[in-house]
Order: C-alpha cells, then sequence, then structure tokens
C-alpha cells in the first residue's frame, strides 16, 4: 500500500494518508486499499478503536484526486473509456463512506489541516472527529462545478440554523472550533494535546475551546438569509441585506462565482437530505454524480481551478434563473 500506513499499538488501528505532497488527497488505490485495512481492522479481535490522520502537517486529507478525475473526463469525452470506467473512483468511494458509517468499532479521525470534500467522507460518517486549531475545513464543491457528495448532505443539512446550507452554497472555509461549535466535529483540542487524547481513548473528553469562533457572530444572519425554500429566496435575502457587513457581501460574492447549476443542485440536494438516511443520500450521490460526469460544469471548473488555473470558468449558465427546472430535476432523478 503506497499511500496508507497501518500499525497497531495497544489495542488501537492506526490508518495515515501518506500522501503528503498532494495534501494526503485521495487516489483510487488509498480508497481500495483503505476499504480493505477497514475489513482487516473489524475482522481483527485485539483491535477495539481505529485512529485515522494524515501525514505532514498541512492537511488530513484535502479532498479526492480530481485532476485524475479530469484526466477521465477527457478520456471519456474521447471514446477512450466508458462510463464505468469514468464514474469508478465515486462509486468506490461512496461505498468506502458507507463503509465507514457502519463501521462496528469506534473510528476516531485527527482532522490536523485541511480537511475538506473526500476528507470529510473518511472521516465524518465515523462520528467520532476531532478537530485542532490547525484545521480547516471547506466543501467547496459547487465553486468547482459539482455539489457537496459523500454523503456530506446527511450531515450539513441537519446543522443548526441553516449552517449547513451556507456552508454547502458558498463553500466557505470554517475553523476547527467552529466546526466543533456547529456539531461537524465532536471533540476539539490543540495539536500539541494529540497524545493527551490517546491515552483516553476509548472514552475521550471534549476539550474547551479557547476565545469565541467567529462563526458564531453571524449565526443569526446564516438563519435569516439561507433558509429559503427555494434557492432564489436565498440570494434575494442576501442581496437585501447586503449593505449591512462584510460577511454577507462575502457570502453573495462566493455564491456569484460559483456554478448556477451547481448551487440549483446543491439546495435541491440539501433540502431532501434533511430526511434521508445516510445510505440513501450515498446512493443519490452515485447517480448524480454519474450524471455531472455527462453534462454538467464540473470538468471545467476543475480545469479553471487546478488545471489553467485561470480562475475564470466559462460555466454553462449564466445565473441560476438560466438553469433549467428539467435539468435539475434530472440530475436529482
Amino acid at each position: 500500500m503506497e499511500h496508507i500506513k497501518t500499525r497497531i499499538d495497544k489495542g488501537i488501528g492506526f490508518i495515515t494518508l501518506d500522501r503528503p505532497d498532494a495534501l494526503n488527497a485521495l487516489s483510487l488505490s488509498m480508497i481500495d486499499d483503505l476499504a480493505k485495512v477497514l475489513d482487516q481492522f473489524v475482522a481483527e479481535d485485539s483491535i477495539h478503536t481505529v485512529w485515522i490522520e494524515g501525514a505532514g502537517n498541512r492537511a488530513f486529507c484535502a479532498g479526492g484526486d480530481v485532476r485524475s478525475a479530469y484526466v477521465q473526463g477527457q478520456r471519456f469525452r474521447a471514446g477512450e473509456i466508458g462510463l464505468v470506467e469514468l464514474t469508478a473512483f465515486f462509486d468506490r468511494e461512496y461505498a468506502l463512506n458507507r463503509q465507514i458509517y457502519h463501521f462496528q468499532k469506534p473510528y476516531f479521525a485527527f482532522l490536523n489541516g485541511i480537511t475538506m470534500g473526500g476528507g470529510y467522507g473518511v472521516s465524518g460518517p465515523g462520528r467520532h472527529l476531532i478537530a485542532t486549531d490547525k484545521t480547516v475545513f471547506a466543501m467547496p464543491e459547487a465553486q468547482s462545478g459539482l455539489y457537496p457528495d459523500i454523503g456530506a448532505t446527511y450531515f450539513l443539512s441537519r446543522l443548526p440554523h441553516h449552517i449547513g446550507m451556507y456552508l454547502a452554497l458558498t463553500g466557505v472555509s470554517i475553523s476547527g472550533a467552529e466546526m466543533a461549535l456547529i456539531g461537524l466535529a465532536q471533540y476539539y483540542a490543540g495539536i500539541d494535546r494529540r497524545d493527551d487524547i490517546l491515552a483516553m481513548i476509548p472514552h475521550v473528553d471534549t476539550w474547551q475551546i479557547d476565545g469565541k469562533p467567529a462563526i458564531s457572530d453571524y449565526i443569526d444572519i446564516i438563519d435569516r438569509c439561507f433558509g429559503g425554500a427555494e434557492l432564489a429566496a436565498i440570494i434575494d435575502a442576501l442581496e437585501t441585506h447586503a449593505a449591512e457587513n462584510d460577511f454577507i457581501c462575502d457570502a453573495l460574492a462566493r455564491m456569484k462565482r460559483a456554478s448556477p447549476l451547481s448551487l440549483c443542485v446543491t439546495h435541491a440536494h440539501m433540502m431532501r437530505a434533511r430526511g434521508a438516511d445516510f445510505d440513501r443520500i450515498t446512493h443519490w450521490d452515485c447517480a448524480m454524480t454519474a450524471k455531472f460526469m455527462q453534462n454538467s460544469d464540473f470538468f471545467e471548473g476543475v480545469r479553471a481551478q487546478l488545471i489553467d488555473k485561470d480562475k475564470n470558468p466559462a460555466w454553462m449558465h449564466r445565473t441560476i434563473a438560466d438553469v433549467p427546472q428539467a435539468m435539475v430535476d434530472d440530475m436529482l432523478g
């Protein structure tokens, strides 16, 4: 296993995502290897807890390897591979997310550094997340022409005060302390407390957050602006209150830079996720991502952000008003 390192010590099965030069981004081989390791750890009677972390000091996991997905997309468009090969990465990633959600032993994730997209997919479903003073969390998929996948809408849609909708539509980054405050992480600790936490497993105490997380100052604004049953109502609310402070202006600006199609699908997916279980949502994600791989802004978003890096994507639609409802319904179907 080239990028997955494991060891067992005092009843804890340790897993390290070991691809620091790529911010521990998940490749297909890493996904497959991680699934195999979890099968081995759950069957090993001497292991009572699993601990997963990232190598290096910069990231737990920055997400899936979208560069590889982009290359596969080009091969698909050239007729070199079929849809099964195109979507293999995502299908197996979502299966891994379900495997972690149903894992039969305590599963602790130490989220030191960047934790985005697929990084939350291999941590959030385990439900024992430790955010640190170095954690940076975001679900920026709408800004890349996709939508929050990996079952993320299960967790985001259940956050109080419509904070999940705010995070899903804007792709904004938040700190580890903010994650713990709103419920995306169960514990918070300084990076220097890692060994103290390990010594407590499986009975980890909560840790006091130093200071006041910034997002706490804006919960009322988020609640007021992001609770709209329609995406247009959210944008109208933001535009109405845009003169009040920079926070609203930033949220509105982020959404205006995102793919209009992605915003429409993200909002609708978040709304229906409130009443669905995790397995159903990840199966929806499988079907939705297959459609995004064939007809969406995803490859243009990856091109603009990671390939050409011109930061100027040419989205399929100019505004959300230009996105046909039939296209949104088809994506969700």
